[in-house]
This record gives C-alpha cells, structure tokens and sequence, in this order.
C-alpha cells in the first residue's frame, strides 16, 4: 500500500510477492520502517532492496520532508528514543543486543546485570518485546543496540557474560540429553543456539 502510494506504477504479483515478504519481515512490519523503504523503490527493485536490508539503518532514510527529524530516518527514530532512556537502561539496551535469539528474563538480569524495573522499563518503552518466556528485540532495533554496544567502554565485559553464561548452559544440559527427556532439553538449545554460536564466536575472537 505505501508503494503504491508513492510510486502508482507499483503492482504486487505473484512472482513480485516474495521479496516483499522478506521486506516486511526483517522490518518487523514497523510502519515508520516501512514507509523508508518505500522511499528506496525509486531507485531500487524489491528484491535489491530485500537483498540490503542485512544493514537496514543506513538504507532507511528519505522521510517525508514535512515529517519531524526524528522520523526521517530510522537511526533518527531510535535515537529519539534512547535519549529518553535513564543511565540503567541505556547500558541494559545495548547491553541485551548480544542475544540474537532474544534471552529469558533470567538469562538478561544476568548477562545485563540489569534489574527488573530496568528491563521492564525497555518493555514498556518498546524497546525489548516479550515472545511468551522470552525477552526479544527487533532486527532494526538491535542493529542499533549492537553499533551503541561496540562503542562502549564495558562491551567486552558483557560478551564475557555471555560466554560464561552459555558456557554453564552447555555444562547443565548436555549431561542431561542422553537421559529420559532428552528431546525437551535438545529443543532448549536449538531455541539457546543462535546465542550460543555467539558467546562462542566472541571467545574465539578474544
């Protein structure tokens, strides 16, 4: 519809429809999101610009010019809103960005070393999404949270918790794989794997 709006030429076929799905996808469906990339299709067909999005912030750009400046660009949206955050929940946002498979309340405290009015203060604030028992963050939004995360003076110290923390997951559950119940304890991992290739990546770097 926001295609159509700017560019009346735009049709949606069959054959057009999966790049677009890919679009909406890693945008999370954000509305703001979605109009910037809207702006791109001028100059890009939907599969160039599906193929882009691994990099959505510096794509993202071209709001509308009556728009207040924190809408006309995503990175300027995100901004808006993490200078609206206290000293806590600065730290705890870029902090939660290590996760890639999003993490349960517990594991955040931990690995964030954050308290639960911090973290439920991103909630409230849109920042961090609650998926069932799990914490997550949009694709966009942690994109951001990671830029922010490498900039500060405590990043290592917050991989190392990762690490350790996946680390003490691996030690707890393999034993159990082998015993009655197994499959439930295999399927916690497949869910923990993305964060665990990560804890892993950061030790083998460092």
């Amino acid at each position: 519809d926001r295609a159509k709006a700017r560019l009346p030429a735009f049709e949606l076929d069959e054959a057009g429809l999966p790049p677009v799905l890919r679009i909406c996808r890693r945008l999370a469906g954000l509305p703001l999101a979605l109009e910037l990339a809207t702006a791109r299709l001028a100059l890009l067909s939907t599969a160039e610009l599906a193929a882009r999005l691994d990099r959505a912030l510096p794509i993202l750009i071209g709001g509308a010019r009556d728009a207040p400046d924190r809408q006309k660009t995503l990175r300027a949206t995100i901004d808006w809103s993490f200078d609206l955050l206290t000293a806590p929940e600065r730290v705890a946002f870029i902090s939660f960005a290590v996760f890639p498979a999003g993490a349960t309340v517990q594991a955040a405290e931990e690995v964030t070393s954050a308290s639960l009015d911090t973290l439920g203060g991103l909630v409230s604030k849109s920042l961090l999404t609650r998926d069932g028992d799990r914490l997550a963050m949009l694709p966009t939004v942690r994109e951001y949270a990671l830029e922010r995360l490498a900039e500060h003076r405590d990043a290592d110290a917050v991989n190392e918790r990762l690490a350790r923390f996946c680390l003490a997951i691996a030690r707890d559950v393999t034993p159990r794989l082998a015993h009655e119940g197994g499959d439930t304890w295999l399927e916690m991992l497949e869910i923990e794997r993305p964060n665990l290739a990560a804890g892993l990546d950061w030790a083998l770097r460092s």
